[in-house]
């Protein structure tokens, strides 16, 4: 946002079908400048994230992870974006 300016509080279709239409690369950008206050970038090492990747792995082989079916992982989504005021 400019200095002075007015922060965007409503995520329009416009603006939505707008971001569909960006080139794969455009979108990775987009994600870029919108995470930009996210913090610093992780750190994690690619060992890490494969001893971890292992981890879960071995919950879900052995029973041991609550799921959710793409129906119910779904629904939450779009609840969570509804209460951001976010309608898709």
């Amino acid at each position: 946002m400019e200095p002075g300016g007015n922060a965007m509080t409503t995520l329009t279709p416009e603006l939505i079908a707008t971001l569909r239409q960006l080139s794969p690369d455009d979108k990775d950008r987009a994600i870029d400048v919108l995470t930009e206050d996210d913090g610093p970038p992780d750190k994690s090492t690619p060992e890490e994230w494969a001893k971890e990747l292992a981890r879960r792995a071995e919950m879900v082989a052995s029973g041991n992870y609550d799921s959710l079916s793409l129906e119910e992982a779904e629904r939450e989504v779009r609840k969570a974006m509804r209460d951001r005021g976010i309608e898709l």
